[in-house]
């Protein structure tokens, strides 16, 4: 066989056993489009549902400010706080995704086919074919508890340029180390303060009126060496709205809840007469005894006294008699 003869022979062989592939034009065009949809119906079905898991933290997050979905209030304080949240906590709206999208609705929510899609959805996996879809999230459920109000602004505005309770300068402060020099003259002969405590506090605001709280407290050294006693006086300006009764207020001191409480008339005034009964709350000095008494102008006073002082020898008897303690809180020493 001559060498053009085997080439020829080769060359038909190779064309007998692979014949070129036909192209149809028609069904690689039906290919490609058919691809171009795949990749259109991800990309919306991507989009749809993000939509939703949007709406459903949008809606979780706004429901939590406003206190109807669950959310936990800040106090503002000295500490700071979140103020009073803004805008609707149940909102509602549209969201509408192309193709053939796949999600997973949350928050209730319901899905309505538009474009000639079909399928169905539940609180599961909606799933529908079709050009497009339209999903929509109903409303949270309204709270229907009362309402809890909120502060405004970030931080407590305490009066007089104070940066916390305290009033380390100014009338405040001052009328507090006048209450000390006034406690001091009450007590017995010989008997004197021991290292007092002796603070002007803001109390709270009763709309805009200021309540202060003003307080002297220390060991009182009885004389003839009977020992360390303990006094506390505690003094707070008028609060509009307050409770009259002197035996509910008497509850205040040390948060005593059940004292013993009995009220006396003198002269036309009221003082309460309290004792701790039981062990009672744990402070210290505990008292053995305390009165109470409103004046006029709503200026409340508490003058307790213990026999357990926090240094020294306890004492061997009280440094006033109750009668004693009664004419204290009504002779106005305490309120000017």
């Amino acid at each position: 066989m001559k060498e053009s003869e085997l080439g020829q022979a080769l060359q038909g062989a190779v064309a007998a056993g692979s014949p070129p592939l036909a192209v149809d034009q028609h069904q690689m065009l039906a290919l490609a489009q058919r691809a171009r949809t795949r990749r259109r119906a991800s990309l919306a079905a991507g989009a749809a549902a993000l939509a939703v898991c949007a709406v459903a933290g949008t809606t979780a997050l706004t429901g939590n400010l406003a206190f109807g979905g669950g959310g936990q209030r800040t106090q503002a304080g000295s500490g700071g706080g979140t103020g009073c949240p803004t805008g609707t906590p149940n909102p509602t709206g549209t969201w509408t995704a192309t193709g053939n999208p796949t999600a997973t609705p949350t928050g209730n929510p319901t899905a309505t086919p538009t474009g000639g899609a079909t399928g169905s959805a539940s609180n599961g996996t909606s799933r529908w074919t079709g050009p497009s879809m339209t999903v929509s999230v109903s409303p949270l459920p309204t709270d229907t508890s009362s309402p809890v109000p909120c502060e405004t602004g970030t931080e407590t505005p305490w009066p007089s340029g104070q940066s916390d309770r305290t009033a380390t300068v100014g009338p405040h402060h001052e009328r507090a180390v006048a209450l000390e020099s006034v406690l001091q003259a009450s007590l017995p002969a010989g008997a004197h303060l021991v290292n007092p405590f002796v603070q002007g506090q803001f109390d709270s605001y009763v709309g805009t009126v200021e309540v202060w709280q003003y307080s002297v407290y220390g060991d009182v050294a009885l004389p003839n060496h009977n020992g360390t006693a303990s006094v506390i006086l505690d003094v707070y300006s008028p609060k509009p709205g307050d409770n009259t009764n002197l035996c509910v207020l008497a509850r205040r001191f040390q948060e005593q809840s059940h004292p013993d409480c009995t009220v006396r008339t003198v002269n036309g005034q009221h003082v309460a007469v309290a004792r701790p009964r039981g062990t009672g709350p744990s402070y210290a000095p505990p008292p053995t005894a305390w009165v109470v008494y409103r004046a006029p102008d709503g200026t409340v006073v508490f003058l307790a006294q213990g026999r357990h002082p926090d240094n020294g020898k306890p004492a061997k008897a009280d440094i006033f008699t109750v009668d004693k303690m009664v004419e204290l809180a009504l002779s106005g020493r305490f309120t000017q």
